[in-house]
């Protein structure tokens, strides 16, 4: 389960494969582009709550790269053929997800590190529309938690992370942006309501029309 902290700003460096002090803690800048017009989007119910999954691969990542503990990143991601939407929901958890082949093994022990930690900001024509930060106890994801969460549009983010729970090299050599938006399943009782209420409308609508033909 991911573990959110406070917002924090984000800040992309330009650093590539940067070794810093004498413990291993190499820093790698990645420069991203996605289409919002790309995003898979799809949902499903579990229990009474509705969950919808969006999710854009982001291209630009040529190389696979070996990350170790305390190993970082810094990523540019633009949107290219215009603003990505997120709609809005009660809940939302949105933000950077960079995987690979398999999955990390870390340390899983009762107060172990996350696995990863960073900081992410959304831009909008170079302005600043969202900004947070995120700590995921078993993944690779950089994410931002809102409930509840007005939508939004971006066509930037910036993001950095630092793996800080490695038991072995961890090969990254994809990324995508992705959402999840939540919110409870109507009850039956609540569907009954809705449909009465469209068959209301549905007769209203008709009498007007019939009223205003007379007429005519």
């Amino acid at each position: 389960m991911a573990r959110f902290r406070n917002p924090l700003l984000a800040s992309a460096s330009l650093v590539c494969a940067l070794w810093v002090g004498p413990a291993h803690s190499a820093s790698y800048d990645l420069v991203l582009q996605g289409n919002a017009s790309d995003a898979d989007v799809f949902s499903f119910e579990s229990g009474t709550t509705q969950f919808t999954i969006g999710r854009v691969a982001l291209s630009g990542f040529d190389t696979p790269i070996e990350m170790l503990q305390g190993d970082g990143f810094s990523a540019t991601v633009d949107f290219l053929d215009g603003p990505m939407v997120v709609p809005g929901s009660p809940n939302q958890v949105f933000g950077f997800e960079v995987r690979g082949v398999d999955d990390p093994v870390f340390d899983d022990s009762p107060g172990a590190e996350v696995v990863l930690s960073g900081d992410i900001t959304f831009y909008l024509a170079g302005e600043v529309v969202q900004t947070g930060g995120g700590a995921c106890g078993n993944c690779s994801f950089v994410a931002i938690f809102r409930a509840p969460g007005e939508s939004f549009a971006f066509d930037r983010i910036e993001v950095t992370g630092e793996f800080l729970n490695l038991a072995s090299p961890y090969t990254i050599d994809s990324a995508s942006f992705n959402y999840q938006l939540s919110q409870p399943v109507p009850e039956p009782a609540t569907w009954a309501l809705w449909l009465a209420g469209l068959g209301i409308a549905g007769v209203s609508a008709r009498r007007r029309t019939k009223r205003a033909a007379s007429q005519g």
